[in-house]
């Protein structure tokens, strides 16, 4: 569960932060201007790496979390499902479409009581740390490109 904070996904984050705060300091030529926006980017970022990472986690292979042990689960929670008696996962989503369309109130008491778990869906360890060496080739280019932006920045500001 916590694949993003610590090893090669921090380092990589700190080489993208870097490369940012370089490139809007050389823009705007400002110091605290500079550290406000490039926070702004980095959050900006922060959080589209995360989204890319839900996106990505939710098309993987899932397995029912056992309710259980559901605290224990050492991979990552995608979802919820609708456990049919023949053993098939139906998506959360799709509850209404599981129930006949007479019923009326609530969708989720009428397909627990017609024998349709509610079960939260996980994608296990060893395919979440799959994501570690995408992530991290991404802050990494970034970075890359943020220090090229740099540095074109930097070398039209000299006089010639």
């Amino acid at each position: 569960q916590n694949h993003g904070l610590h090893g090669a996904i921090v380092l990589a984050r700190a080489c993208a932060a870097l490369a940012v705060g370089l490139f809007v300091g050389a823009l705007t030529g400002r110091s605290l201007p500079a550290f406000i926006v490039g926070a702004i980017v980095m959050a900006i970022l922060f959080m589209g790496s995360g989204l890319a990472r839900e996106g990505w986690a939710s098309s993987q292979p899932t397995v029912v979390i056992d309710g259980e042990t559901g605290n224990a689960f050492d991979g990552q929670v995608v979802g919820l499902g609708w456990l049919d008696q023949t053993g098939t996962i139906h998506p959360y989503t799709d509850g209404a479409s599981l129930a006949p369309p007479t019923v009326e109130g609530d969708v989720d008491e009428w397909l627990m009581a017609n024998g349709y778990e509610q079960v939260q869906l996980g994608i296990t360890v060893q395919t979440a740390r799959a994501w570690v060496p995408i992530e991290v080739a991404g802050w990494l280019v970034l970075s890359v490109a943020f220090l090229g932006a740099g540095a074109i920045v930097v070398s039209r500001r000299r006089p010639t």
